[in-house]
């Protein structure tokens, strides 16, 4: 198992879990961030670089790594 440390680098995988600050959402960060890899689109295992949190409810980045950021709110199309 590997567990992801250090600063995003040029190929690494960027993964956006919305509704990621729900416990769900959460687990799946932590079972992505142990891993520390991901198999990408062309089919080669990849690093992950950021794991995103996109929810509408807050959650505090101190309960992850440096690599998880949360983004808060809604996700509803604009009508014009």
């Amino acid at each position: 198992t590997a567990v992801v440390h250090g600063a995003m680098h040029a190929g690494d995988l960027k993964v956006v879990i919305v509704g990621g600050c729900g416990f769900l959402g959460q687990c799946l960060a932590r079972e992505i961030l142990r891993r520390g890899r991901l198999t990408g689109r062309d089919g080669t295992l990849q690093r992950v670089g950021a794991v995103v949190l996109a929810d509408i409810a807050a959650q505090d980045e101190a309960a992850f790594t440096e690599l998880v950021k949360v983004a808060q709110g809604g996700l509803e199309a604009k009508a014009k």
